[in-house]
């Protein structure tokens, strides 16, 4: 657990979580709650995942439109997670802008708000990134990229994967490689 206590997560895991659009990772994500509130963990946030976390699209009904008790209801619980000690905050400094800016020079096929995560996550000296993108039914216009530059950025290279559990370094990377590999297959 001490290789990968330091985790960095991706706005798209709040959003799944909320939206419970990937409910397999649900369980994944109340553990890794549970292990930071022991002190197992560490979760780190950029403040900008506040900005991304926004109401989610209630898919039970045929209009497709938010109910207001769901959109109450996801607003009362990204509150009390953002405002939570449970999670380290860090605000995009320039730095972390800079950065960002480099990375996307450097990866072009990375979103910008994807390459802020990025850099915050190398700033804050996280030892891996966890993020849902590109794994639910519903596609981004560029699914898995931030997947697809794991172990690409950084020094030592940082891990980007869905979240798991961690059990230690050997498991770890081994788990590593199998969520790589499902979720994007052959790197190019």
């Amino acid at each position: 657990m001490t290789e990968y206590r330091r985790q960095y997560w991706d706005s798209s895991v709040f959003i799944s979580y909320l939206a419970n659009s990937n409910p397999e990772f649900n369980d994944v994500i109340d553990d890794l709650l549970a292990m930071r509130e022991a002190g197992g963990v560490e979760i780190v946030i950029s403040t900008f995942a506040i900005a991304e976390v926004r109401y989610i699209e209630d898919t039970s009904g045929a209009s497709g439109r938010i109910k207001d008790s769901v959109r109450d209801e996801q607003s009362r619980l990204m509150r009390e997670l953002f405002d939570s000690t449970e999670l380290e905050l860090r605000a995009p400094t320039p730095q972390t802008a800079q950065r960002a800016q480099e990375i996307g020079n450097q990866y072009p096929g990375l979103m910008p708000g994807d390459c802020v995560h990025i850099a915050t996550a190398l700033d804050a000296d996280c030892k891996i990134l966890f993020t849902l993108d590109g794994i639910s039914g519903k596609r981004r216009r560029r699914p898995r990229h931030m997947i697809r530059y794991s172990r690409q950025l950084g020094s030592p290279a940082i891990p980007i994967t869905p979240p798991f559990v961690t059990h230690g370094w050997m498991f770890d990377e081994s788990k590593i490689d199998e969520l790589e590999n499902d979720y994007w297959g052959t790197k190019e």
